[in-house]
């Protein structure tokens, strides 16, 4: 199942249903970068997370207290306006009542450093991991 949030500014799909969100996870484009401790039969994603429709791949969000952990899941393109679609994503998590989102990654993973960049997330100085963070 999926849901359209539409008002002025929003105009987003999320989505909860079990079987979209494992459909996406445990593709083997996905499924490869999560754990070499997971098995895809047995896994299942966590229903406690906030999950956003970003192309044919879904973006993520952890709770974490007044923070959302934020991660990608991409699956090809990921179309025009996806900036435009994290911003909203924000909008919606700040009226949830999220003060902060932020993401931690392999230093190396310069996609991800650009999309976080990309989006206005500030950079935090790691030796080791790429950190990422926005107030809302």
């Amino acid at each position: 199942m999926t849901t359209k949030i539409e008002s002025q500014h929003l105009s987003l799909e999320r989505v909860y249903s079990l079987r979209e969100i494992k459909k996406v996870l445990t593709d083997p484009l996905v499924f490869r970068f999560m754990s070499d401790e997971l098995e895809v039969t047995e896994y299942i994603p966590n229903l406690d997370d906030i999950y956003y429709r970003v192309g044919k791949g879904l973006m993520i969000y952890e709770r974490k207290g007044v923070c959302a952990e934020m991660h990608a899941a991409l699956l090809g393109d990921v179309g025009e306006g996806f900036i435009t679609q994290i911003k909203e994503q924000w909008s919606d998590l700040k009226s949830m009542g999220f003060a902060k989102v932020y993401t931690i990654h392999d230093k190396t993973h310069r996609r991800a450093s650009m999309l976080c960049a990309s989006a206005g997330m500030r950079k935090i100085h790691d030796e080791n991991f790429g950190i990422f963070e926005v107030n809302l």
